[in-house]
């Protein structure tokens, strides 16, 4: 079961490097939103390191799981990062984190692909800029950030909760209350960062594209889930 365990974390590491890799540069030349607070304002800063971390939980958990199964020999200096007798598993928590971040990355390549030169991670209003309304876009306003919430709930689901490398060698205890804290701030500072980046795209979009931003505004109301949000 480890080892599919370790299949599944390398899969996820993929997958979120390609959510969170940025399809285009962003230009400094149209940039809005540029007073927000600053601590929502490093989102795009905070997801370029998630990018490495989850790297590196991934090839500690996977080397751990080869090393305790005796497949890879283990230096001294190393054997406190893969853990002596570690308990890493499958569990259900894991498994729902894994398809939350795979189903976070279809949505974002979905809007990559749909929003091509004009998707950028600083809010941006591009030369000859068009309102996108196809795809998921027919469904809700911001789509990439239905995607960017699953991404932000499925990475602690994998890597912090029981069964894990951080939990099962010790360095993290799931159910304490200090990581209850941080997995709460982390999803909470998620959530207004997303809400907030979604107000200011729709006030900039209405002041560009007028009266066709209202009827688009008018038949799909919702910003992140169909019908609810």
């Amino acid at each position: 079961m480890s080892f599919v365990r370790a299949a599944f974390v390398a899969v996820q590491a993929i997958a979120n490097h390609l959510a969170n890799t940025a399809p285009n540069p962003s230009p400094i030349e149209g940039r809005y939103h540029t007073d927000e607070l600053l601590i929502f304002r490093i989102a795009p800063q905070v997801f370029e390191v998630e990018q490495p971390l989850v790297w590196i939980l991934a090839i500690l958990e996977i080397a751990t799981i080869f090393s305790s199964n005796g497949l890879i020999p283990v230096s001294p200096a190393i054997q406190l990062l893969v853990c002596p007798a570690p308990n890493i598993r499958l569990t259900a928590p894991f498994v729902a984190g894994v398809m939350l971040v795979l189903l976070s990355t279809a949505t974002l390549l979905h809007c990559y692909r749909i929003l091509g030169r004009h998707f950028t991670y600083h809010l941006t209003i591009r030369d000859k800029h068009e309102l996108i309304t196809s795809g998921l876009y027919n469904y809700v306003r911001h789509p990439s950030y239905s995607g960017t919430l699953m991404l932000i709930a499925g990475i602690p689901l994998s890597h912090i909760t029981s069964g894990s490398w951080l939990a099962e060698c010790g360095f993290v205890n799931p159910s304490g209350v200090f990581m209850i804290v941080v997995w709460s701030v982390w999803w909470v500072w998620g959530f207004i960062a997303c809400a907030r980046r979604a107000q200011a795209e729709d006030a900039q979009l209405r002041k560009v594209f007028g009266e066709k931003w209202d009827e688009y505004a008018e038949r799909v109301p919702c910003w992140f889930i169909p019908g609810l949000l």
